[in-house]
């Protein structure tokens, strides 16, 4: 009985082991926009790239764009925490980056925020900043200048004072850049 217990065991744990498929997270691109679903037009997504290469010389932040023309069933939060983290947002030393995904043909938007700026970008404001400043525009059909404006009001909150007792992820919690 005992080896067929060692031997279930061994087959669960290699089951539970096994990689549920292959990760579907995007080559990261050369600067901080990566519009896979086509909403920005060439001249104004080289302005952003412009903008936003800018902003993280001046800044240190890294602040990237990215429209995702499918999630393929994945849910937004996933996406967005698996091309943060393959991708490296931020410098490590500082964990000072912010992703903003798109997936228009989903209708979805996510704001993922590196530990470094949980303390400026709290889940809430991010929030706000979607619902506020991304989604009306949206709404009314203008998908690039509501990423635009989303963009804008990010750099803004990232700019301003820190909020002293803001909550930290668990995963910021533990030896993480603050």
């Amino acid at each position: 009985m005992p080896a067929c217990l060692a031997t279930l065991l061994a087959v669960l744990l290699t089951a539970c082991s096994q990689p549920t498929g292959a990760s579907d997270v995007a080559e990261r691109p050369d600067g901080p926009v990566l519009d896979e679903a086509d909403i920005f037009p060439p001249e104004q997504e080289a302005a952003l790239e412009r903008e936003l290469t800018d902003y993280w010389q001046d800044t240190g932040v890294a602040l990237v764009v990215v429209t995702d023309a499918s999630l393929d069933g994945k849910t937004i939060e996933d996406v967005a925490f698996e091309t943060f983290n393959a991708w490296g947002i931020g410098a490590p030393d500082t964990g000072r980056g912010l992703l903003v995904l798109l997936a228009p043909e989903e209708r979805k938007v996510r704001i993922e925020v590196g530990c470094g700026m949980e303390s400026r970008v709290t889940d809430l404001r991010a929030a706000l900043i979607i619902e506020d400043a991304m989604t009306p525009l949206y709404r009314s059909g203008d998908i690039a200048a509501g990423t635009l404006a989303g963009v804008e009001e990010l750099k803004r909150v990232a700019a301003g004072p820190p909020i002293t007792d803001a909550p930290q992820s668990p995963l910021c919690r533990e030896g993480a850049p603050s």
